[in-house]
Formats: structure tokens, C-alpha cells, sequence
């Protein structure tokens, strides 16, 4: 299983680069970021489960955080881009956190246009902003415009609102979870890289917090990414155990792939422009 995913990882985001000479504060940064974007997205409901998070490089990426669906999904409601905007911009709130906002990096230049990209998109083709459903179309061959330069201004201003607004809900949940996200960050440059399960099980250590009468959920709900990993009974977790050792003792058991494993599979397996990416969150 772990060989399976080391592939899954390579397809997808890249073969590692691990002899970049980083310094410690380099990684130090890299680790708040990428925890940045974990952090929000496991606190929002509706967001795609965090799989893994990583600072050993790869590609042209220094850091990465990887979400994968539960299953196939064919459409994506206006709360859930909204919570993908916040987690979007979750690795920049963090560097603000504990940086500063004079000391903010480099690294989250790709998530901001992702993020950028997505609010447009929500305003000027999905009908998801205060300009209701009017589709807002581009000029041909960039000629033209075919709109007026007043509804391109009221088009900038909703996409200005809508990242404000990730920013303001990615911030406060940052600044409520500050210790806990300052656990992942330490334990995350211990390991360099952590699994879905080990973040579920420290994220549901902390209390629930409650941020603007919204109850942020504990990560718990998300044990489902490890069937065995928060929230299972003994019984089902001594169960598992079993399972699982009757495997690798070789009795013939076939190893079990989670739902959420599979569901990559089928879409690596398919044409190239399915791929999914890291959560468009490496940094």
C-alpha cells in the first residue's frame, strides 16, 4: 500500500527532490504553509479530506498538501468553492501569522492565482456573486469587450469581495487553532511528511472551536480517511488488526484499498486532463 501511494504521489505531484538545500527557517516556513491549508480545509465542512501534507519538494513545488474526494463528483455547490477559496489562501494566513505581513514569501504566488482564477470564475461564469446569473463573457480574441466598462469594474469588485472574504474566515480559523496549528507545523518538520490519519487524530485532540456562531467541526468526522484512525470502536479497531495481519501473514486475505484510494486510482488510470492536483495548494 505505502509503494501504491509513493506512485500515486510521484503521478501526480512529481518526483521528489530531496537534496534542495533549504535552511531551517526556509523549512520551518514551509511547514506553517502547507499546515496553513490543512488546518482550514480539515475545520470547513464539505472540503475534499487532506490525504497528506509534505515539505520534501517535488516538482518545481517546495511543500504540498494532497485532497482527494471520498468519491466521484460531477458538481461542486457555492459552499464548497468557498471553502476551497479559504483553504486556498490558508498557507498565506499562516506565513502572515507568523511572519508578519512584511515578511510574507514567495510561496503562495500559485495558490493566490488558483484562488484569484476560481473567484472570477464564480462571479463571471457560474452565477455564484452579488451580480446574480448574468454570465459575464470575454471579448473575441480579446477585440473586444462585450460588456460595458462599469460591469467589468462591478465584476473586479466581487472577486476582490470573495477572496476578502477567504481570507477573513481562513484568518480566523488560523487564529483560533494558533496552538494547534503550531503542533502540526513541529510535527510535520519531524516527519516531513504526514498522513491523513495522524492529522485527524491530532487535530481531534483539540477542542471545537466556535468562530462567529459557526461551530467548526473537529477533524473526528474526517476519520473515514483511515477506516481504523479516530473514531472506530475497539471492536472495529481489533477487528482491522486482525484483518490486517491475517494479510501479511499471507492467508490469502486480499488487501482492502480505502474508497477514497480507489476513487484516485480511477481518475489516474483515466485520460490526463482528469488528473487531479494537489489540491492546487502547493506552495
Amino acid at each position: 500500500m505505502a509503494q501504491l501511494e509513493a506512485a500515486v504521489d510521484r503521478v501526480l505531484s512529481g518526483p521528489e527532490r530531496p537534496g534542495r538545500l533549504l535552511s531551517l527557517d526556509e523549512r520551518r516556513t514551509i511547514a506553517y504553509h502547507e499546515m496553513g491549508h490543512a488546518l482550514v480545509l480539515t475545520s470547513l465542512p464539505g472540503t475534499d479530506p487532506v490525504r497528506r501534507v509534505s515539505i520534501v519538494g517535488r516538482g518545481r513545488s517546495l511543500g504540498w498538501t494532497l485532497t482527494v474526494p471520498e468519491g466521484d463528483r460531477a458538481l461542486g455547490s457555492k459552499s464548497q468553492l468557498r471553502n476551497r477559496l479559504a483553504g486556498l489562501l490558508g498557507g498565506r494566513v499562516a506565513e502572515e501569522l507568523i511572519l508578519g505581513q512584511e515578511d510574507i514569501t514567495t510561496g503562495g504566488a500559485d495558490d493566490l492565482l488558483k484562488a484569484t482564477r476560481l473567484a472570477r470564475q464564480m462571479v463571471t461564469e457560474l452565477g455564484m456573486s452579488g451580480l446574480g446569473v448574468r454570465v459575464v463573457e470575454a471579448g473575441e480574441l480579446g477585440l473586444a469587450h462585450p460588456h460595458s466598462d462599469e460591469l467589468g469594474r462591478r465584476v473586479d469588485d466581487e472577486v476582490d469581495r470573495l477572496l476578502d472574504e477567504a481570507l477573513s474566515r481562513a484568518r480566523a480559523i488560523l487564529a483560533a487553532r494558533s496552538e494547534l496549528l503550531d503542533a502540526l507545523a513541529a510535527r510535520l518538520l519531524e516527519v516531513e511528511t504526514m498522513g491523513g490519519a495522524e492529522l485527524a487524530a491530532m487535530v481531534s485532540t483539540h477542542t471545537t472551536v466556535e468562530l462567529q456562531g459557526v461551530v467548526v467541526p473537529r477533524a473526528a468526522a474526517q476519520a473515514s480517511a483511515e477506516p481504523v484512525a479516530v473514531s472506530a470502536s475497539p471492536a472495529t479497531v481489533a477487528a482491522h488488526r486482525r484483518a490486517g495481519s491475517g494479510a501479511r501473514r499471507g492467508t490469502g486475505a486480499a488487501t482492502v484499498r480505502p474508497p477514497w484510494l480507489r476513487t484516485l486510482l480511477r481518475v489516474v488510470a483515466g485520460p490526463r486532463g482528469g488528473r487531479p492536483r494537489p489540491g492546487g495548494l502547493s506552495g
